[in-house]
Order: structure tokens, then C-alpha cells, then sequence
């Protein structure tokens, strides 16, 4: 049995026994701790596999201690095995609180019954865009060489890693599956570039962030060249379930939007920004 269920069966065999003498007060402070306890659980935050576990630990681990002191309660990370699962830890309640991609996010039968707190920024990007890269020494120079050949995608429900690229096939009269010799999903962009720095693949589509000045280069992986680009992708939302508390969703867009304003906060931006070139969260208005 669950410790949330025995909490709950603790409070209501409370009610069911509530005296009306003098142990009044007793009971109500027994409610009050039984209570306490269902509030005080972890809070999940999940988390899409972009890296290694480790990684991605390292890289929000101070977020997470931030919002463990404010929320006065603790807060762990979730790797989601794959982007799918992701979207179904939320829908089922086993996480808080889902750092999703644009795409999972716009292209969930789901999506209705969730709602954004937040997107991050980075610092002089307007967003991210896919980026269909090959080797430098790579002969192919367009989309329609690739026929026939080898490609990495990340997931079926990576903006950046599957469904734009697959947009671009499309619009040439290309099926971005059954028109390559094979296909293979990488489950993170990392592990894409690998596959085409290894000579895996011929092509790896993968995301890259775009600078806010016109005349700035987007910065490509040593040894690889663009040969198609897809158009802008917001940043990834940070979602809830709409039945979450008025308060709770409040107070989380509040967190995030004042992480600059107190030490602890600070600290954990700089180490997103060093980390991840993220400088701060964009609150979004409720539904």
C-alpha cells in the first residue's frame, strides 16, 4: 500500500472518530499533522532525455534545490525513457510538473488538460530551429540527394529531431521514413551527432538555437554542414496539469519568473546559463 494512500486512510479514520469532548484540540492537531504529511510529498519534475541521466541531473539540480527551499518540499528529477513517456507520467500523475518540447507539447491528443506555466530563454536567441546537418566532407549538398541514403532523427515527437525536418521531406514529395535505406531514432540529439560523426548515418536532424541578430552565423558542430534548416520553434514549455491548485500553479510561475531576485535562485541560473544558455523563464498567463 502507498504511503499517500495510508496518509489518507489515517485522516479519514481521524474524522471518523473526532470527538466532541475535551480532545478536541488533541485530534485537530493529529489532523493537522496527517495533513501535513499528504502536502509534504516529493515533488516530481520530468524531464525529456536530451543526455546522459547524469548530465541532465547536473544541469537542474540547483533549480531543483531553488524550488525545494521555496516550496518547502522536495523536489526530485525524472528522466523520461522517451518523449512519449513523458507525456503519459503527466497525464497519470506521477509527475508534478513536465519539461516538454514545443512539438510533444502542440501534438498531444493530452494537451487540452494541460496547461503552460513557462518557456525559457536564452541569451540572444530567438528560439531554436532543426538543422539537417551532414559531414563537412559529406558530396550531398540538398534534401533530395539524401534519398536513398542514411538518417538519425531523435524521436517521432522531437520538433527539432522529427517532425519539422519531416516537413521539409514532404513539401519535396519525400517520405522522411520510407525514403531513406535506414532510419534510425537516436532518443536524444547528442547521440544523433554521434551517429554522424561515427559514419552511422549520412544525415542527423538535430536542433540549433538561433541568434536574435540577423547578420550572427547559427553555430554548427565542428565538422558537420547545414544543407536545410527548418523555421522557428519556440522554446520548450515547462507544463502542469489544469487541475493542479490555483495557488500551486501561481506560485511555480512566480519561482520562475523571480529566480534572479534572491541568492539561491541566482546561483541556479548562472548554472543553467553556463550549462544550458538559458537566462531566465518567460511566465505565461493563465488560461
Amino acid at each position: 500500500m502507498s504511503k499517500r494512500i495510508i496518509q489518507i486512510i489515517t485522516l479519514l479514520l481521524v474524522l471518523a472518530f473526532w470527538p466532541a469532548s475535551g480532545a478536541h484540540c488533541e485530534t485537530m492537531d493529529t489532523m493537522k499533522i496527517n495533513w501535513e504529511f499528504v502536502e509534504k510529498q516529493d515533488f516530481i519534475i520530468g524531464v525529456l532525455p536530451y543526455g546522459s541521466d547524469d548530465g541532465i541531473l547536473q544541469d537542474l539540480r540547483p533549480l531543483a534545490d531553488y524550488l525545494e527551499l521555496h516550496l518547502q518540499r522536495p523536489v526530485k528529477i525524472h528522466v523520461a525513457v522517451d518523449y512519449q513517456s513523458l507525456g503519459k507520467l503527466l497525464i497519470f500523475g506521477k509527475i508534478n510538473l513536465a519539461w516538454f518540447s514545443h512539438a510533444l507539447f502542440e501534438n498531444s491528443p493530452a494537451s487540452s488538460s494541460w496547461e503552460i506555466i513557462c518557456r525559457p530563454e536564452r541569451e540572444n536567441s530567438l528560439g531554436h530551429i532543426g538543422a539537417i546537418l551532414v559531414k563537412e566532407t559529406s558530396p550531398y549538398q540538398t534534401l533530395q540527394e539524401l534519398v536513398g541514403k542514411r538518417i538519425a532523427y531523435v524521436d517521432r515527437l522531437s520538433g527539432s529531431g522529427f517532425i519539422m525536418p519531416a516537413r521539409l521531406f514532404r513539401d519535396l514529395g519525400i517520405d522522411p521514413v520510407a525514403s531513406f535505406s535506414e532510419v534510425i531514432f537516436t532518443g536524444n540529439h547528442t547521440k544523433s551527432l554521434d551517429a554522424l560523426n561515427a559514419d552511422l548515418v549520412d544525415a542527423a536532424a538535430v536542433y540549433r538555437d538561433t541568434p536574435t541578430e540577423a547578420s550572427a552565423a547559427i553555430i554548427l558542430p565542428p565538422g558537420t554542414r547545414a544543407i536545410a534548416w527548418t523555421e522557428l520553434i519556440p522554446g520548450d514549455p515547462l507544463v502542469v496539469r489544469k487541475d493542479m491548485s490555483g495557488p500551486l500553479k501561481a506560485r511555480l510561475r512566480d519561482l520562475f519568473a523571480d529566480l534572479e531576485k534572491n541568492e539561491k535562485g541566482l546561483a541556479a541560473l548562472e548554472h543553467l546559463k553556463a550549462r544550458r544558455g538559458f537566462v531566465g523563464f518567460k511566465s505565461t498567463a493563465p488560461d
